[in-house]
């Protein structure tokens, strides 16, 4: 059989396991429905308002308008398709951060009334719901903060306190079928048609074969460990008077047991498009990372690759799900075009 062939073969089969969650919409949860359950559930009685969000459906609950000295909590309910043990997964992660150096700039997970984990819910249309909730974190929305060498070193050292403190975590739901994990981005070989653009349709699949074949067998004897996956500027945020202090990380939806560079690869590749030369912010960022946690010389001699894999990455699924989900497109694709424009300084296409 062709080597090509059994890229395809392989990667098709990946792709149907891991894409069901990726194709499942939100679950519908009137305001008033999340309302009752965070006094119910939590205790938390307050307004309440909608957050953005791809996959699940997030509320924030704001109890200093009932009195109860300012507590804020995000009330999430879980998308249908993921399966119990990433919901587990995530909860025992936020247990984890918890008792580690970086709990002040990570979510508290919420015990229920009753001391559970997470709850069950039925809609007043029928759905049975799982969700849980945490505590909020305060700070400045990343997107609104100018990006400069010290925030991107700054990022770095987070991000490798961070990935300190999630080195000894282990749990089967980091290791499920997920198009997010770079290491099995060769599930994306049948979607790359979605890519409109000929020529970086033709650059993406070519890279994906080239990836498959030499890059990952090569990643197999880096360090592996749980990582965040997703540093993306949706999922950190800032101190209101210092836009270079990292005061949360947000969002472990994505977390998979990787290679402890790849995380650095994939908040790196957020951090380029709006740089006046992109390999100077990778290198700043992965210097702040350095600063930290001392990397190997084959660790730096794969970052190029692996961000550009991240960029391909991006443009593929999130061209596919906006195609599947209409309604949510501009908050699908609020970075593809960032991803095209970076994706094709790192290739040298027009």
């Amino acid at each position: 059989m062709p080597a090509d062939q059994g890229i395809v073969g392989d990667t098709r089969r990946d792709s149907d396991a891991a894409n069901a969650w990726l194709l499942t919409p939100p679950p519908g949860v009137p305001i008033a429905f999340a309302a009752e359950v965070a006094a119910r559930e939590y205790g938390f009685r307050g307004p309440i308002a909608s957050l953005s969000s791809e996959r699940d459906r997030n509320f924030v609950v704001d109890a200093a308008g009932a009195g109860a000295g300012g507590a804020r909590i995000v009330l999430k309910f879980i998308n249908s398709a993921e399966p119990q043990d990433e919901l587990d997964c995530q909860i025992a992660l936020l247990e984890h951060l918890e008792t580690s150096a970086v709990r002040a700039i990570t979510p508290r997970p919420l015990r229920t009334v009753s001391a559970a984990r997470h709850f069950v819910a039925t809609t007043p249309a029928g759905a049975v719901l799982r969700g849980r909730a945490y505590g909020f974190l305060e700070g400045r929305a990343a997107t609104e903060a100018p990006a400069s060498p010290g925030l991107r070193r700054a990022l770095g050292r987070r991000l490798a306190e961070f990935d300190h403190a999630l080195a000894g975590f282990t749990h089967p739901g980091t290791s499920r079928p997920f198009l997010w994990d770079l290491m099995q981005i060769g599930a994306l070989l049948p979607l790359t048609h979605v890519i409109d653009e000929p020529q970086l349709r033709a650059f993406a699949r070519a890279f994906l074969e080239r990836f498959v074949a030499v890059i990952r067998p090569r990643l197999a004897e880096l360090p592996h460990q749980a990582i965040h996956n997703d540093l993306s500027k949706s999922n950190y945020l800032v101190a209101p008077e210092d836009a270079a202090r990292i005061v949360a990380i947000l969002d472990f939806g994505d977390v998979v047991h990787a290679p402890r560079v790849v995380d650095l690869a994939i908040t790196a590749s957020y951090q380029i498009g709006d740089a006046a030369d992109p390999l100077l912010a990778l290198e700043e960022v992965a210097a702040g990372f350095d600063s930290v946690t001392p990397l190997a010389h084959e660790e730096r001699a794969c970052l190029r690759d692996l961000v550009t894999a991240r960029l391909v990455q991006r443009l593929v699924i999130t061209e596919w799900r906006a195609a599947h989900f209409p309604e949510n497109r501009v908050y699908i694709l609020r970075h593809n075009p960032e991803a095209r424009r970076v994706l094709r300084l790192l290739s040298g296409l027009p």
